[in-house]
């Protein structure tokens, strides 16, 4: 599983679900979750991704209708029968995917992480 720290920068609510923005210093993110409180503004927290909800793409000029997508550099890829597992790294955030094996084959190359925003979770608040 990922984890990020992140500092809250705001919370929309309404009929029970929030958008949470998030900043990890050069990264804004953004989270959906449920009844989110506004005791998390301001707050570092610690997010979790698993691995199999972060999804790379190479070669993508579009834009995307995911909440959280930003350039990274692939760091290492360790090739598996059935899945690879994808180190990824962008100034302090260091990510890791799992893909259907031999997907990427570059090590150094520049691609793009993309979360949804359902996707990341609260697992602690605070340093």
């Amino acid at each position: 599983m990922n984890r990020i720290t992140a500092k809250v920068t705001e919370i929309k609510s309404s009929e029970g679900l929030s958008i949470v923005s998030l900043n990890t210093g050069n990264i804004a993110l953004k989270g959906m979750m449920r009844e989110a409180s506004k005791e998390l503004l301001e707050k570092e927290v610690t997010l979790g991704v698993k691995a199999i909800n972060v999804l790379l793409a190479k070669g993508i000029e579009a834009a995307f209708g995911v909440a959280n997508s930003f350039r990274v550099k692939v760091k290492s890829i360790e090739l598996g029968k059935l899945v690879s597992r994808v180190q990824v790294a962008v100034s302090i955030l260091v990510s890791e995917a799992l893909l259907f094996a031999q997907v990427l084959s570059e090590v150094g190359k520049s691609i793009w992480v993309l979360i949804n925003a359902s996707d990341p979770f609260i697992v602690k608040v605070g340093a």
